[in-house]
């Protein structure tokens, strides 16, 4: 997995679920229970159009064990995807 590959913070998750022992079978819940709330949320998340708040992608982040570039790099990703406007995304891009 090429961590610092991705455009999309969804997929970059999903991807990441997807090759944890079980194909990640479970980890959804966990995930939700970390950030104390419904698996729905999680769901509306990460296969539906709900986007995270900062402050719960940092905890996604530390649920995952990221290193402190991964972090940065995956804070920029969900800043970028809740941008307002074209520009804005264009400065996460770059």
């Amino acid at each position: 997995m090429k961590f610092y590959s991705y455009r999309d913070y969804k997929k970059l998750i999903t991807d990441l679920v997807a090759q944890m022992p079980k194909k990640g079978r479970g980890q959804y819940r966990k995930m939700a229970d970390s950030l104390r709330v419904n698996t729905t949320v999680i769901s509306q998340i990460f296969r539906g159009s709900r986007e995270l708040s900062p402050e719960q992608a940092l905890q996604v982040s530390d649920f995952f064990g990221f290193d402190s570039n991964q972090e940065r790099f995956f804070l920029v990703l969900v800043s970028k995807q809740r941008a307002g406007t074209k520009e804005l995304q264009g400065y996460y891009e770059a």
